[in-house]
């Protein structure tokens, strides 16, 4: 009705148009954020390497997932090529402070030794003396005292 008779009402066609425009032009970027989001988040870097993550309650931890899943009967175990765990302490158990800052609330990450022996995830930045992100999460593996930091 809005672009019947373009001309009897100028505005009522052009707020039509404009209207219809806004539309296209929303959905149009939305589904350009959420290619970009999906391609940064799914794919290979975004994913570190490992495609699965499940959870489980602290109080109700799973010790071996494979045997859990075999137990289970539902899952062949044996397509599972490499497991890692982490665990993510309470936001109010640990602090930290840059030198001469206030302490604040600081995330702490801990991963076991086949989670940094698998590891693939791509790193921003390294120390000095790593020349790649393999050495960097063979460290973090193998020596007391060194953390991945952001």
């Amino acid at each position: 009705m809005g672009i019947a008779y373009p001309l009897a009402s100028r505005f009522r066609t052009g707020m039509t148009i404009a209207m219809f425009s806004l539309v296209v032009f929303a959905i149009t970027v939305m589904g350009i954020i959420n290619s970009s989001f999906l391609d940064m988040f799914a794919g290979d870097e975004g994913t570190g390497g490992w495609d699965i993550l499940a959870s489980t309650n602290r109080n109700n931890p799973v010790d071996d997932l494979a045997a859990a899943l075999r137990d289970e009967g539902s899952f062949d175990p044996s397509m599972i090529t490499a497991t890692g765990r982490t665990t993510q302490f309470d936001n109010e158990s640990q602090e930290a402070r840059s030198p001469g800052g206030e302490w604040t609330d600081y995330p702490i990450i801990a991963g076991d030794d086949s989670f940094f022996r698998e590891a693939h995830m791509e790193l921003e930045g390294r120390a000095r003396g790593y020349d790649s992100d393999r050495e960097v999460y063979e460290a973090v593996r193998t020596t007391p005292g060194v953390a991945l930091m952001d």
